[in-house]
């Protein structure tokens, strides 16, 4: 392992456990409030001021929830081309990567590259589905995305095609799975 790598997963897992820490003192100052404002011991100012910090730290969460997604999602993606490379290369191992903390194996999923409402294009997929081009023109019937995807890949597992003229993109990510075992308190 290097040096570097080490250091990274070091500082990450000891920022999660502080994380975690500071989640549950929020989790308890929250409920005092809560119980607070139920007995009617604060004040509408300080409820006013309370509410306000609640947003900005629902912002913040948010902000940097979306941050570490990201991250993962591009490390996801990167690792799935090591493995994928490494297991068609015929250097032979397992199609999953092991780590100290977890393994990962990819999980190339299916998205759709759905044309516009209207197009020809559009009214085909619709009719390939059973359902009538005035339908989805009159906004009665549409496709969402991420349904499609789940289900674009689940007929690429099948080895079947997508519908109509739906085009599709591979995109390369892992599942995780922790290889070490919480402790039951």
């Amino acid at each position: 392992m290097s040096k570097l790598g080490e250091e990274a997963i070091d500082r990450l897992q000891a920022l999660y456990e502080r994380t975690e820490e500071l989640m549950q003192e929020y989790a308890a100052l929250q409920y005092s409030v809560d119980c607070g404002r139920g007995a009617k011991d604060l004040a509408e100012g300080e409820l006013t001021d309370i509410g306000f910090l609640e947003r900005e730290m629902e912002r913040l969460l948010d902000h940097h929830r979306k941050e570490a997604k990201s991250r993962q999602l591009g490390i996801g993606k990167e690792l799935c081309l090591i493995i994928m490379e490494r297991f068609g290369s015929g250097s032979g191992g397992e199609l999953k990567s092991r780590g100290k903390l977890a393994n990962a194996t990819p999980d190339v999923k299916q998205e759709p590259i759905v044309p516009r409402k209207g197009d020809a294009d559009y009214d085909e997929i619709m009719a390939s589905l059973g359902f009538p081009p005035e339908l989805a023109r009159a906004g009665a019937v549409s496709i969402h995305y991420n349904h499609m995807a789940e289900h674009l890949t689940a007929l690429a597992a099948e080895g079947k095609n997508a519908p109509g003229r739906l085009s599709k993109r591979a995109v390369p990510q892992v599942m995780y799975r922790s290889n070490t075992k919480k402790s039951k308190q």
